[in-house]
């Protein structure tokens, strides 16, 4: 068969030899690059190879490099040292990227079934960082209580592999999606916050407990990468409220009551349903096989069942009554602070079930008059 020029450079510019094949109308494969052998081995490689044009291809499109991670996430194959050289080269050039193609590829990369892989290859020739400068901070922390791993063949904990390793390992016990997988790898930056010369924390963040600083890096990273604003809301949601579900209650009345405050703190049982999957996700990294793994994930599925029967009696969330603030104000209660202040005390009366969950406005409207009578301020 021959085929024309036009078609060999047109293969000679994508961006691996992997893609850069094509197939003629009976089925005879064009391969001018050896795109079949680096599938049989796992290798990956610019069309011609060679590090001069290994740069040239970065160069035409810095994007590639992110896509040469996200290939090694989705297959494991392994960059040949040309492309790993020129990448470390290019590497800042990620920079004239816009940060919406990054975010494209790394949702991708994160959800691919060997991410590790592209993220390590990502690490290694500096591109990661200029995405996520966050995560260098973690290089130098050790992974510490919240990030421990376990060497399966000899069954003890390791304290020694980074903070950064840590988190890039959690990623394969996550469900695949792009929340829990960017939860994953940034819910340890908090760590950084300890390191006096980390150039990514600022002095006034140093005090913030781990979760509250992860959130506000989550957040951060989510308005560079231009996600949306319910993509950004959900991850620093989730990054406040990741390991809450270490304290839940063994008395089935505070159970119920600490099922509610995590709705309410979340916004809705979908994001609630990730923090536990992300919690036991991390606790399967964290514990390994055993008891205390399956009476953690006992405990989850006792609270799961809790949160589905108390939506199901509509005894889940609190919802004031349409009127009530009419209501308290024909009662005597002006618009205001004040007016806000005795709706929050109802509805943290209604879920603490000293008021119930349907009651008559007016019965709402008396318990808010008595406590006003019994009480300068409202607590």
């Amino acid at each position: 068969m021959v085929f024309g020029s036009d078609l060999r450079e047109d293969l000679g510019r994508r961006d691996l030899t992997i893609n850069a094949m094509a197939m003629s109308r009976n089925g005879v494969i064009v391969d001018p690059y050896g795109g079949q052998e680096d599938l049989a081995v796992g290798r990956l490689r610019v069309p011609g190879g060679g590090l001069a044009k290994t740069k040239e291809i970065f160069a035409d499109d810095p994007l590639r490099l992110l896509r040469v991670g996200r290939f090694a996430a989705r297959f494991d194959f392994e960059p040949d040292d040309c492309t790993t050289l020129a990448a470390q080269k290019a590497a800042k050039t990620i920079l004239e990227v816009s940060r919406e193609r990054w975010k494209s590829e790394l949702d991708r990369l994160l959800v691919a079934p060997y991410c590790e892989s592209g993220l390590y290859w990502l690490a290694e020739v500096g591109v990661l960082f200029y995405c996520l400068p966050e995560l260098e901070d973690l290089l130098e922390v050790g992974g510490g209580v919240d990030a421990v791993a376990i060497d399966r063949s000899e069954g003890e904990l390791d304290f020694d592999v980074s903070a950064f390793e840590h988190s890039i390992e959690l990623l394969s016990y996550l469900p695949e999606r792009p929340l829990l997988r960017w939860a994953g790898l940034l819910h340890a930056v908090g760590l950084a916050r300890l390191e006096p010369d980390s150039s990514t924390v600022l002095d006034h963040e140093r005090s913030l407990t781990h979760s509250v600083f992860a959130a506000r890096v989550g957040e951060r990273v989510a308005r560079r990468l231009r996600a949306s604003n319910e993509e950004r809301d959900s991850l620093s949601l989730l990054l406040a409220l990741q390991g809450s579900t270490e304290s839940i209650p063994e008395d089935l009345q505070e159970r119920r009551l600490w099922a509610r405050r995590l709705v309410r703190d979340a916004g809705d049982l979908e994001l609630v349903e990730a923090i536990l999957s992300f919690d036991v996700g991390r606790a399967r990294y964290v514990l390994g096989e055993g008891e205390a793994l399956e009476a953690f994930e006992a405990r989850i599925a006792v609270l799961r069942d809790l949160i589905s029967e108390l939506d199901r009696k509509k005894e889940l969330i609190v919802r004031l009554p349409t009127g009530l603030g009419g209501g308290l104000m024909e009662a005597g209660i002006p618009a205001g602070r004040r007016l806000g202040e005795i709706m929050e005390w109802l509805a943290e009366e209604i879920l603490e079930e000293h008021l119930g969950f349907a009651e008559a406005l007016g019965t709402y409207v008396t318990a808010a008059m008595a406590k006003l009578a019994g009480s300068a301020d409202v607590e």
